[in-house]
């Protein structure tokens, strides 16, 4: 576990595990410590996960790292998936209450739950009394809550798990709350392509929806399936295997994440560069970090300073900004100086730096943190930069 702060309470833009990531938000408190949002200081809110932190020997604790098993190319992948499947509902926090809001910025489904998922496929996990159900888009719980642990729905099936740790297993519900798969794997991811990934003893393998084994567990780490490929780690490299269990691209990499729009962003030695779904690189390694394609750009690090490529290797908007995120409905956002903004894929900025922080669109809006009267403000903008929802957060 990470020891990151001395205190009661962390405070919003707390920077743990070495810098890489930052409180966004606190959520909720009980259970294991207190609930947080919190974001990849590098990728904006192309990351953006929920941790529990709590005070163990005068020492912040990252429980959700040591006991939760999540990894961080599960979030990423999951956050992919998430960002284009919010289907007109976005969570907001009132007086450390979660509800949810429409596109136009109206109060969907009042602030009522300890915590809260995205939509996705129709359905959302929300938390009430310690334990998560699930919610439709008008605010019914249509699953009720008996869960310690879940998640979205995936291909129709979401995780859960019924126990509290130590003794939780992981297993699978449909839609009708179902247990379709019986809690049985001390770690599962979501559903990807019809597979998902599952920790047996130590190691990692794929089952199907039916919960058999299409390849079995062999691996100490591996990806999420994204256009028939997952990454996997074989002795200390990493390389790709398809749905068979065919290592199709050779482990040689000392890095890999998951296709996005046909490529790949893979690390050799200290760079990183992007191969084809055959194995061939296709941007020589030469960033000191990158993100996946989305609308065919892709974010790129180079002397610390954040830009974009295209398809071909292209530098589109030069390495200028203090970090950057993805493009989403023709606009990304960046950190010029101490704000961000919004820039067009010719790196024009369409919205003036301005923002405390900021992410990249869904749905025509995006969230952003205005810093207002020495007090900081959870608002969601439209495309135009005007303001849809506007909160204090305390």
């Amino acid at each position: 576990m990470s020891e990151i702060y001395n205190s009661q309470m962390l405070p919003i833009g707390t920077l743990l595990k070495q810098g890489e990531y930052r409180v966004e938000r606190y959520i909720a408190s009980g259970g294991f410590g207190n609930t947080y949002e919190v974001v990849h200081t590098r990728l904006l809110r192309n990351l953006s996960m929920t941790w529990n932190i709590v005070l163990l020997h005068k020492k912040w604790q990252v429980l959700t790292l040591a006991f939760l098993f999540i990894s961080i190319m599960d979030v990423l992948a999951q956050t992919k998936r998430i960002e284009a499947d919010k289907e007109d509902r976005f969570r907001v926090v009132v007086n450390g209450k979660i509800g949810f809001i429409d596109h136009e910025g109206g109060l969907a489904i009042k602030p009522q739950f300890e915590s809260a998922y995205w939509f996705s496929e129709g359905l959302a996990a929300v938390k009430v009394n310690e334990k998560y159900g699930f919610i439709d888009q008008s605010g019914k719980m249509v699953i009720q809550p008996q869960f310690r642990d879940t998640e979205v729905f995936h291909d129709g099936l979401a995780r859960v798990n019924f126990a509290g740790f130590p003794n939780w297993n992981y297993g699978f519900i449909d839609k009708e709350g179902n247990i379709v798969i019986e809690p049985q794997f001390v770690f599962a991811g979501f559903f990807s392509e019809g597979i998902a990934r599952v920790k047996v003893d130590g190691k990692y393998g794929y089952i199907n929806k039916e919960g058999e084994f299409v390849i079995e567990p062999q691996y100490d780490e591996s990806g999420t399936f994204s256009e028939g490929l997952a990454f996997v780690r074989v002795d200390r490299k990493w390389g790709y295997l398809d749905k068979t269990g065919t290592i199709v691209i050779p482990a040689k990499f000392d890095f890999a994440n998951d296709f996005s729009e046909g490529m790949a962003c893979v690390k050799l030695g200290d760079k990183y560069g992007f191969i084809d779904k055959d194995g061939n690189i296709v941007i020589e390694p030469q960033f000191e970090f990158v993100g996946d394609f989305h609308e065919g750009m892709a974010m790129v690090e180079e002397n610390g300073k954040y830009g974009f490529i295209d398809d071909t290797g292209r530098r589109v908007v030069i390495p200028q900004y203090e970090s950057a995120g993805f493009f989403s409905g023709g606009l990304a956002p960046v950190q010029i100086g101490k704000k961000y903004g919004y820039i067009d894929k010719e790196g024009h900025i369409v919205i003036q730096p301005q923002y405390y922080n900021a992410s990249s669109f869904s749905e025509g809006i995006a969230n952003v943190q205005v810093e207002e009267r020495n007090k900081i403000f959870d608002v969601y903008i439209d495309r135009n930069g005007k303001r849809l929802w506007s909160q204090e957060i305390k």
